[in-house]
């Protein structure tokens, strides 16, 4: 089975399984779909991640997929479904907090981010941005955490959402 129909099928599952399972099947989803870069299905599902992690308590994850769905599905232009997210209760409300910069991440973290979502390695960000590669890859630990995915390869899809116009620096190829 190919990867888009997967993604789409275990959203649909997990309307039958019960909460816990359904969050799970649904993590397994929004990475599937973060893999093929279908924003409107990944919105989906990230909506339904955030409201199935808030009815077993975890508001923190909860906020954050519903935050990033709401995005999504106002770069997609899907009007029902950023309706739907606006609409939550208000302390459902997927709008980050005042107090949390609209981009979860800080500067430094924006450019390893950015070079690493061009397929950069570590040691060529470490040289570029003048730092050790224990330090890239101590901000790769806290992007993929802060950005909800598991490694590198998911990187453009959910990274170029947190950048103003699509793009990221390239690094001259050495070889």
């Amino acid at each position: 089975m190919r990867t888009a129909p997967r993604g789409v099928a275990l959203r649909l599952l997990a309307d039958l399984a019960d909460p816990r399972r359904k969050v799970a099947i649904l993590n397994n989803a929004v990475t599937l779909q973060r893999l093929t870069g279908d924003r409107l299905e990944l919105a989906r599902s990230l909506a339904a991640l955030g409201s199935a992690q808030r009815a077993v308590g975890e508001t923190g994850p909860a906020r954050q997929a519903l935050y990033q769905a709401l995005r999504l599905a106002e770069q997609c232009g899907a009007a029902p479904l950023h309706r739907s997210l606006l609409s939550t209760e208000a302390d459902a409300s997927p709008v980050p907090p005042a107090e949390e910069a609209e981009d979860p991440l800080t500067a430094a973290e924006r450019r390893v981010a950015s070079l690493a979502s061009w397929g950069h390695s570590n040691r060529e960000i470490a040289d570029q941005l003048c730092v050790t590669v224990s330090t890239v890859e101590q901000h790769l630990t806290r992007i993929y955490r802060k950005l909800n995915v598991t490694g590198r390869a998911e990187l453009p899809a959910v990274y170029q959402d947190f950048t103003e116009d699509g793009t990221g620096p390239q690094l001259p190829r050495t070889s």
